[in-house]
């Protein structure tokens, strides 16, 4: 299975067995041991089951359109030069996403997968910049991280139906019963979504800094993926003073799906105040 390749990554390793553990917590707190043993069954069962759904599927359903190699040879070309260079078995097929919007994505593993560029991307960014984030895509791909993430969403979404029904039962055992439900066992319940969602988001964020890592490997120019970084960050904003900025920590970073794309482009070029202002004077 396509995510048994995932878990090679100690992150996701780590990560998931986080969540297994925090289903398993919550497991036990609603029913005692029975409970531990019910939910690592159900847990096995997810890891067992999980698959992703079908790269055509899954493109269809967000509304984009197969591009022929006819139609983009430029960026066909470019996608086999990456995929032989990640080992893949097969290149991603391209897909064009209707709209402004400038986006990227890939879904399926190594031996299918797609890749869906959105007409904004592909009007903003130059060959070079195409480039970097073609190959941050199929960094994706060879990890097989978007069979990872759906593992892990699937696990959350586990933790949060069976915390929702933990509280409404504690709520009913309150309210129809003499049966004390100590207030600490009913805060540990309703946290364990919170605690999930954040090792989830934290496991997207690795995953987003080791596609980017990957990304600079298989062309060798890290400074085209950091140039597509910029203009991801700017061009809707107006202006470089956003990401210019002195970069602080904040709450909100715990919940962000990516990282923060200054940390990103640092991470490739450097600091970031020396290499973005001569890319863009």
């Amino acid at each position: 299975m396509a995510w048994m390749r995932a878990l090679t990554h100690g992150d996701a390793l780590l990560s998931l067995a986080g969540m297994i553990a925090v289903l398993a917590l919550t497991g036990w707190l609603i029913a005692g041991p029975d409970g531990l043993l019910v939910t690592l069954a159900v847990a096995v069962a997810t890891v067992a089951m999980a698959a992703t759904v079908p790269p055509a599927v899954a493109m269809r359903l967000i509304g984009a359109r197969p591009v022929h190699p006819q139609q983009a040879p430029g960026l066909y070309t470019l996608l086999v030069e990456l995929s032989d260079a990640a080992g893949l078995a097969a290149p991603p097929v391209l897909y064009r996403l209707p709209g402004g919007s400038v986006t990227a994505l890939s879904v399926g593993d190594c031996r299918r997968a797609a890749i869906a560029l959105s007409d904004g991307m592909t009007m903003v960014m130059d060959r070079r910049e195409l480039r970097g984030v073609l190959a941050h895509e199929v960094a994706h791909v060879a990890a097989a991280d978007t069979a990872l993430m759906t593992l892990a969403a699937v696990l959350g979404r586990v933790v949060h139906t069976l915390a929702f029904f933990g509280v409404m039962a504690a709520i009913l055992v309150v309210l129809f019963t003499a049966a004390p439900v100590p207030p600490w066992l009913v805060l540990a319940i309703a946290a364990a979504p919170w605690a999930a969602t954040l090792l989830h988001l934290s496991l997207s964020r690795r995953r987003e800094f080791a596609a980017d890592a990957e990304a600079a490997r298989l062309t060798g120019d890290p400074q085209g993926l950091a140039l597509a970084l910029v203009k991801l960050e700017t061009l809707p904003r107006g202006g470089l003073a956003r990401l210019l900025r002195p970069a602080g920590r904040s709450a909100g970073g715990w919940l962000r799906t990516h990282p923060p794309t200054r940390a990103r482009i640092e991470r490739l070029v450097g600091p970031i105040a020396d290499r973005v202002r001569p890319l863009y004077p």
